[in-house]
């Protein structure tokens, strides 16, 4: 209730509406390379294939319009239709009916094709700052294709991506309806900080495309803009300040095009916003204050800028400038794993290498949860009640009848949109949760499921594969995603010694390179242990 007015020394109340009674259901369109069509058209006819085709979406759902006979020209122009979020009503469920009271917001995008490489060609465009050429940065071009797929590949405990892109979705907002910064304050800047190999790199390389995808409608292009923090120091005096300021210059001549999102990431940017106090008892302290300076110099004069924002990463949060982490908006701590997210990102391993056709599936079966059970049971109700009401009207009478017909037409003419909505939800529902030509990655799916549904199973079935995998997970405490990844690589090169294996033989092999690695960081542990009191004596 929202207060009104006043009358009588009583309040007045009247009813609050609620912002949030629809459904949003984000979908992102990736075009075809030769593709002309106006984006607003694309937005126009993919809304209009979605609210045609389907009952309901599944979340990360990838959709192929050329799989469907019925979509017109739309397979000629979109390569495929991903669902990557629901907001509003039913955002707590991963299936989400297909209504009049959905709203689809269509993120139009196309991938440009560019491959990422160390060396300076042109690949990617350098950025120099001296006249020895020396590179400071690269700069890559937004949506690029060797970065597709990354944002789902990154498994973390909590929301954190999601987070992440609202926080920035909501600071282009605010410049966007011109919201005062000097009264509403913001600096655009976000650092990720943690261990190494837990993907706070990638993560940055990942928001920053899916912002540009996100925000498609405000504007037309993208640039990653990847600071070299290293090359930035110079071996002349009291020239590492300024090459910092030719480099934030460039920056800031990007930015005039105000239709070009510009996202600089600074990896290990401890280098460059050391804390000064450190830095004044060091040898060399003016040359290290005046990078530091130079730093939060520029950092200040992008306040301002409408399309510009920092992305920054450390493993060194502590010895950090406090300057700097003053100004600094988000500061997320991105940390190790946990056995969910470790099960899940091992599980992701399993199932690719089983797409490259590496793992072979040595069960048929398929087990439902619960949930899909439940839904495909309810479908099945729809159907029999309406064919017991079908098959009724027409015993009802030995002989057919003027009366007969018309009151069978009339029934038919009543039941049969809701019948064939049924219908069409039961197949659809049956694709989404079972699979009705299920592919070996569906059936590996169903063989080793997500997580919360493993952990129900681990004690009723012990030998289950995802037992077998929650297991592997358990032991694989304190090792990075970065290391996690690995795994799967040493466990067929040390165990496996052939082309193609069983699921049952993989995650053996799983669980024997985990005891290996782990005996090994042991060691190095002990090593790094037993050099450090050798150290001291």
């Amino acid at each position: 209730m929202a207060v009104d007015s006043k009358s009588n020394g009583q309040l007045i109340t009247r009813p609050t509406t609620n912002l949030i009674s629809t459904t949003t259901i984000h979908l992102e369109v990736l075009l075809r390379s030769d593709t002309t069509q106006r984006y607003g058209r694309i937005r126009a006819l993919v809304a209009s294939f979605i609210q045609d085709n389907f009952a309901a979406l599944r979340l990360n759902m990838v959709i192929c319009p050329s799989s469907y006979e019925d979509c017109g020209s739309l397979s000629q122009k979109v390569e495929r239709i991903s669902v990557v979020e629901i907001q509003g009503a039913g955002s707590m469920s991963d299936i989400i009916p297909v209504t009049k009271a959905c709203k689809f917001d269509v993120h139009v995008y196309e991938l440009r094709e560019q491959v990422e490489s160390f060396a300076p060609d042109l690949e990617l465009s350098p950025v120099t700052v001296d006249d020895e050429g020396t590179i400071a940065a690269t700069v890559s071009e937004l949506p690029c294709r060797n970065i597709d797929g990354l944002w789902e590949s990154l498994i973390f405990d909590d929301d954190i991506k999601h987070r992440l892109l609202h926080f920035m979705s909501t600071i282009m907002l605010f410049s966007d309806r011109q919201v005062n910064n000097k009264i509403v304050s913001w600096n655009r800047i976000i650092l990720l900080y943690g261990p190494p190999g837990t993907g706070k790199t990638s993560l940055c390389k990942a928001v920053a495309q899916k912002l540009i995808i996100r925000l498609s409608k405000n504007f037309t292009d993208g640039k990653l803009v990847e600071i070299s923090a290293h090359s930035l120091f110079s071996k002349w005096f009291s020239e590492s300040g300024k090459l910092v300021g030719k480099l934030f210059a460039q920056i800031r001549e990007m930015m005039k095009d105000e239709r070009t999102l510009i996202c600089v990431l600074i990896d290990e940017v401890e280098s460059l916003a050391s804390a000064r106090q450190v830095a004044a008892a060091s040898t060399e302290p003016s040359d290290a204050l005046r990078v530091v300076n130079a730093l939060l110099t520029e950092l200040d004069k992008l306040r301002s800028a409408k399309n510009v924002l920092i992305l920054t990463t450390s493993n060194l949060i502590d010895a950090m400038d406090p300057a700097f982490i003053d100004r600094v908006d988000v500061k997320q701590y991105v940390g190790l794993p946990s056995t969910a997210a470790i099960y899940e990102i091992l599980r992701s391993c399993v199932l690719e290498l089983v797409r490259c056709m590496l793992v072979r599936l040595d069960e048929d079966t398929v087990v439902l949860d619960g949930n899909a059970e439940s839904e495909i049971d309810f479908c099945h109700e729809e159907m029999d009640v309406y064919s017991s009401s079908r098959r009724s009207s027409r015993t009802s009478s030995p002989t057919p009848s003027v009366i007969d017909l018309d009151n069978d037409i009339s029934q038919r003419h009543n039941n049969g949109p809701r019948v064939r909505r049924a219908r069409r939800m039961k197949s659809q529902v049956e694709e989404l949760l079972l699979g009705s030509t299920m592919s070996n990655e569906e059936k590996i799916e169903a063989l080793i499921p997500s997580y919360s549904q493993a952990s129900l199973n681990i004690y009723s079935k012990p030998t289950a594969y995802s037992s077998h995998l929650i297991r592997i997970a358990e032991d694989c405490k304190n090792l990075g995603g970065r290391t996690l990844r690995r795994l799967v690589v040493l466990a067929h090169a040390k165990y496996i010694h052939r082309s193609l294996c069983s699921v049952a033989d993989l995650l053996d092999a799983l669980a024997r390179v985990t005891a290996d690695e782990q005996k090994a960081q042991q060691g190095v542990h002990g090593a790094g242990i037993h050099s450090a009191n050798e150290t001291i004596e």
